[in-house]
């Protein structure tokens, strides 16, 4: 999971959520934050890559569902 970075999450969501309405995407968005989240906080990764505190300012926005 290490390997894991903002812009590979980023190509990742709209491959992955195609046949998904706007809801279900959202509940997928939601999920796998808080899995992320709890991965680092337990030790499972060094940085969180849905964290928006970190890396650089393009980052910060790693699910944007309009892709703006």
């Amino acid at each position: 999971m290490e390997l894991l970075d903002p812009n590979k999450l980023k190509e990742y969501l709209p491959i992955s959520g195609t046949h998904l309405k706007p809801t279900s995407l959202a509940h997928r968005i939601r999920f796998m934050k808080s899995f992320f989240r709890w991965s680092h906080e337990e030790g499972y990764l060094s940085k969180n890559p849905t964290s928006k505190n970190q890396g650089r300012e393009a980052n910060t926005q790693v699910f944007n569902r309009t892709g703006d």
